[in-house]
């Protein structure tokens, strides 16, 4: 039934807007359509990941797009808001189980040339969208505790897993690691592929004195 609903959906948006106009759908749609599609996390390196999206859907994969290279700030708001139930539960596992006490949201940052040319960081209006959802007050959003301080091509060019992993190796430092001392860290980004950003970046967090690190992305 939901298949049915979003390819009805597509249709529609795809034959009534040409293609300089098809944001205009993100202004009217609810996250939970998006949030239904939700698949169980993914492993990668070895770290269990949350990435519930799948990127091959049209209309995630055109939130994505939309937010990440045209700055829809509403595409932003509802990607975050469509992952942000999955997160709620996630967060309520790892606290039964005695862990994740007042957790740091850390997206995953631009190089500053690449924020200076794009304007805005997709991850980082992920991340507000997200934290105004959770109405959870354990939960800081952290835009500074982690930088990144190798400028790489983008991850989309590189040809396999090995190349996009030498290609992020050392491209993370965290600034000042007392921040970080055992505490728990939520790492966000938009999107995992083989998952060498956000593996650069965990391991950038864990060697700064991070406790744990919850790897989630709004799609893989």
């Amino acid at each position: 039934m939901v298949k049915t609903l979003l390819q009805a959906f597509r249709i529609v948006y795809e034959t009534l807007f040409p293609t300089h106009e098809r944001d205009a759908w993100l202004d009217v749609v609810e996250p939970a359509l998006l949030s239904r599609l939700a698949h169980p996390p993914i492993t990668r390196f070895g770290t269990t990941m949350l990435a519930p999206l799948p990127y091959q859907n049209t209309l995630v994969r055109n939130a994505i797009h939309a937010a990440k290279y045209r700055g829809h700030v509403r595409a932003a708001t509802v990607l975050g808001q469509a992952i942000t139930p999955l997160l709620i539960e996630e967060l309520a596992d790892k606290r039964m189980l005695g862990g994740f006490d007042l957790p740091i949201l850390i997206p995953i940052p631009l190089h500053p040339f690449r924020e200076e040319e794009r304007g805005y960081n997709q991850a980082e209006r992920i991340a507000y969208a997200i934290i105004q959802d959770l109405q959870d007050p354990t939960v800081s959003l952290h835009t500074h505790t982690l930088v990144r301080i190798k400028h790489t091509p983008g991850q989309a060019r590189s040809k396999n897993k090995q190349e996009r992993l030498k290609n992020m190796n050392h491209a993370f430092k965290v600034p000042d690691y007392h921040i970080l001392q055992g505490r728990h860290v939520i790492l966000l980004d938009d999107v995992i592929t083989t998952g060498a950003t956000m593996y650069a970046a965990r391991i950038a967090l864990l060697d700064a004195g991070a406790r744990d690190v919850l790897c989630v992305a709004v799609a893989h």
